[in-house]
Parts: C-alpha cells; sequence; structure tokens
C-alpha cells in the first residue's frame, strides 16, 4: 500500500465523488484558474486496477490523501487487499 498526502487546498466535497472521472476538473480547474486536463487520477485508477490493484481517495481534513494498493508477487489470490475504509 502507498499513500501520497498534500498539504494544498484539498478537494471539496461536491468534488470528491467525480475525481477519478475521465476530464473531471473540479472547482478552480473548472474556471481556469487551474492548469489540468482532468486525467490525472482517472488513468491513474485505471492503470493500478489493471494490475490488480486499487486506488482510493481518503479522508482528511487538510489537503489531499490518496493511496493505492497492488498485489504481492506469489500471494495466492493475486489480488491486492481490499481498501480499508476511504471516501472511495
Amino acid at each position: 500500500v502507498l499513500t501520497v498526502v498534500d498539504g494544498g487546498l484539498g478537494i471539496a466535497a461536491e468534488d470528491r465523488d467525480h475525481v477519478f472521472e475521465r476530464f473531471y476538473r473540479g472547482g478552480g480547474a473548472r474556471d481556469g484558474q487551474v492548469p489540468g486536463s482532468g486525467l490525472g487520477l482517472y488513468l491513474c485508477r485505471r492503470i493500478v486496477e489493471a494490475h490488480g490493484g486499487w486506488l482510493r481517495l481518503d479522508a482528511t481534513t487538510r489537503g489531499t490523501s490518496v493511496s493505492l494498493g497492488l498485489p504481492v508477487a506469489g500471494s495466492e489470490s493475486g489480488r491486492a487487499a481490499k481498501p480499508r475504509e476511504g471516501l472511495r
């Protein structure tokens, strides 16, 4: 399991259910204040899931926290452990 955390502005509550959708840009990004295409987290999730893992947005009070799990080589199931409670 790998977790990436930043101390930035975070993700607005109304955007949390959509951050892994293709081309979704939340908040200031829709207003052109933040550059980007809205593909980053979408592509990350697709790549991780293609390798039998999971990717989720964690609950946080400040910034953003994203965790991913990948299968352990030689594990019986060949799948990553189920993610613990998170937002997505």
